[in-house]
């Protein structure tokens, strides 16, 4: 039970990290696609509650599905990535209307998209910097 409460201090401080970019990420897209400026702190609020929300279902599907008795790892893996994914684009599509209510009318259909768009900006993002990373691995282990 220790090991899965680091596991969890481990995510929860991956999303406050991984809420910078996806803030950043959502102040270029929002301002790219709908010319609508953001303030920086109510992005990273936006993103903060998508993380966490993602986060928290994505480890009570876990728990649900260890619960039901099946012990497959590659399952848990991919209900975890099933739920989380799906919550964090309605977490967040429902963040944006609710701060786009305040400041400019915003259509559902427009938060939608713009939720997809900056996940897939920030899934691409990761995907560079993970293949950086291994080439300069590579690089580095091979002149030892």
């Amino acid at each position: 039970m220790i090991e899965y409460g680091g596991i969890l201090l481990a995510q929860a401080a991956g999303v406050l990290v991984c809420s910078l970019l996806t803030a950043a990420i959502l102040l270029w897209r929002a301002r790219k696609r709908q010319n609508w400026i953001i303030p920086y702190k109510d992005a990273y609020v936006v993103s903060l509650k998508a993380g966490f929300s993602s986060l928290v279902i994505a480890n009570v599907a876990i728990i649900a599905v260890a619960y039901s008795g099946i012990e497959n790892e590659d399952l848990f893996k991919h209900v975890a990535l099933l739920f989380g994914v799906g919550a964090w684009w309605f977490v967040h599509t429902n963040a944006l209307l609710r701060f786009a209510s305040i400041t400019t009318t915003l259509t559902v259909k427009d938060a939608k998209a713009l939720s997809a768009n900056v996940f897939a900006y920030q899934v691409g993002g990761f995907f560079v910097a993970g293949f950086v990373l291994a080439i300069l691995m590579v690089a580095v282990s091979g002149t030892k």
